[in-house]
């Protein structure tokens, strides 16, 4: 009697030591990811994403499609998927897919999808720190889907077959029968006890083998659920989300998870309460027959899921917003214009947050805008500031600028095109296919278009270049559009100035080396560079020395004197 107290009395010790042991192990886990989440907030991410992962962020973007989503010219124009990575400290997949969602659809109208910027300033407040660590601690255990979309997983949910829950719940009750015949008979009862065991447990491996994947979602689905549930127990209000909303979602959940355990359950941690319920899943056939019903619950309430998702999703997306605007040298709540006469773009301060140690710039157009300057003076970078700072203005409700002012475009770009080797197109294809599609888009769209192009017609001859390019861009500025366009050709600042304003960049030349500053003037660019670079990086000063005589000579005469230099031979 004594020594069968003391076994009872030693296992509840270690019982109680394991669960004592796994507690103290959780806090500690919980206490150094709050650390590192209140070290890292405010600084550039260091987060890296699998390639396996990358192709499916657009889970979401595609089953939520607007009309107003950026193409995939200007996403690679923008450099979005840097632009995406310098964002991206979201902690769960729903983050992460919403994220990418958002910098894909700038809103077209008020509260048309953007992130509210009071929740934003809420969450990037400091006195809100520990909130706000809650908030990443609850989205840290959520996580991912392994590399696969949660909105992938619910379509195959939609077509994983269940129409053969009959078949298992006769498994469940046979066990039973075979047992009622015990009574009447013990050895046919046993033998029809084995033999539905052996039946069932043979079936179950095939089945169980089909619905592996799904599994994947339901589990995923039942830790939205759980981080929902914790999220509302904080009873904290977010300025911007509706919290009722999200209860009401949990309720409508509330008998999804109902005996959810047989389903996610498993032996992989080698306890012996594990081990029984596998052997109770194989004989009984429990867990495929709740699954049946957790597909059914999830078909039926596909729109409530998803809304969760969204707005889990949408709450890690603005705390990485927050964090995102703190890491910034300045930003500033954009100023949306209604009902404007005429599209126009102001901004001061402007810059581009990929850059280390950027250069501001301040400006206020009105009309469309023709920029040169020489090469690598910052014209490209310009360029992709001012369109970023209007797609982040439209999702995010912050912009990398002191101010800017502006309608809710539709934006488009044309700028880093290539040949497309797999679909047969040259270049200048390529390139006049993404011109017509601006021009489609500012006859068609409700709101302005704000257009940026990079070296407009730069895959073809001089003179049908010049001659193409100015009536393309004297159509496109007739139209509800802003455009901003840089060019190498000097002569578009004359045929198109009395529809566009001129602005320029430029550099210096200290006789050895070209230095800029990256700023932004009015006027056209007086200067060119391409020579001295030529000389700068150690070009043979005859081939420097003769190409720069040919330029001046042709900036004097406006002809080219490719044989002068023969003529004159000649002549003596």
């Amino acid at each position: 009697m004594n020594s069968t107290a003391a076994f009872w009395l030693l296992a509840a010790a270690v019982i109680a030591a394991v669960a004592a042991l796994g507690a103290v192990n959780e806090k500690r886990r919980k206490r150094d990811l709050a650390a590192r989440f209140q070290k890292t907030f405010g600084k550039v991410p260091d987060k890296k994403l699998s390639a396996a992962r990358r192709e499916h962020l657009a889970g979401y973007l595609t089953h939520h499609k607007r009309p107003n989503q950026i193409d995939a010219i200007t996403w690679n124009d923008l450099d979005m998927d840097r632009v995406f990575a310098r964002i991206d400290s979201t902690e769960s997949g729903a983050g992460e897919e919403y994220l990418y969602f958002l910098l894909h659809s700038p809103e077209e109208e008020q509260g048309g999808g953007g992130l509210p910027e009071e929740t934003v300033s809420f969450l990037e407040d400091p006195a809100k720190a520990s909130l706000r660590t809650e908030l990443q601690l609850i989205f840290h255990d959520l996580g991912r889907m392994g590399a696969y979309s949660f909105c992938e997983g619910l379509d195959a949910l939609e077509k994983v077959k269940t129409s053969g829950a009959a078949s298992h719940v006769l498994a469940l009750l046979a066990p039973f029968v075979s047992i009622a015949v015990l009574f009447w008979s013990a050895r046919i009862g046993i033998v029809l006890l084995l033999l539905v065991i052996v039946v069932n447990i043979a079936t179950y491996s095939g089945e169980k083998k089909k619905i592996e994947e799904s599994l994947a979602t339901i589990r995923y689905l039942l830790r939205m659920k759980k981080a929902a549930e914790k999220i509302l127990a904080l009873q904290e209000s977010i300025p911007g989300e509706d919290l009722k909303a999200l209860q009401t979602r949990c309720d409508r959940l509330s008998g999804f998870s109902r005996g959810s355990f047989w389903v996610t359950g498993g032996s992989a941690s080698g306890s012996p309460q594990d081990a029984v319920l596998d052997y109770i899943r194989m004989i009984f056939h429990v867990d495929l027959i709740r699954f049946s019903g957790m597909v059914s619950y999830v078909r039926k309430n596909r729109e409530t899921v998803d809304g969760l998702f969204t707005f889990l999703g949408r709450i890690d997306a603005e705390i990485s917003a927050a964090s995102f605007a703190k890491s910034l040298p300045a930003t500033c709540t954009p100023v949306f214009a209604r009902d404007a006469q005429k599209p126009f773009f102001h901004a001061t301060g402007l810059y581009h947050p990929l850059l280390e140690s950027p250069v501001a710039n301040d400006l206020a157009a009105d009309r469309p805008l023709l920029l040169t300057g020489s090469n690598a003076s910052g014209k490209s970078t310009f360029l992709k500031s001012a369109a970023l700072a209007a797609l982040l203005a439209q999702t995010l409700h912050l912009v990398p600028a002191a101010s800017y002012e502006a309608p809710r475009f539709a934006i488009f770009s044309s700028m880093a095109l290539r040949d497309s080797i797999a679909g047969g197109a040259s270049y200048f294809m390529v390139e006049i296919r993404s011109l017509k599609r601006i021009r489609d888009a500012a006859l068609a769209s409700k709101r302005p278009v704000f257009a940026l192009i990079d070296e407009v017609l730069r895959g073809t001859n001089t003179v049908e270049r010049i001659a193409a390019s100015t009536e393309i861009l004297r159509d496109l500025a007739g139209k509800h559009a802003l455009l901003f366009a840089a060019t190498h050709d000097g002569e578009l600042t004359q045929s198109l100035s009395g529809q566009y304003e001129n602005y320029h960049f430029e550099e210096t030349w200290d006789g050895k080396d070209v230095t800029f500053s990256y700023r932004l003037h009015e006027g056209p660019a007086t200067t060119r560079n391409a020579i001295r670079l030529l000389s700068a990086v150690g070009f043979d000063p005859a081939v420097t020395d003769a190409a720069e005589a040919l330029a001046r000579d042709f900036e004097t005469s406006g002809h080219w004197h490719w044989n002068r230099e023969h003529e004159e031979e000649n002549t003596l």
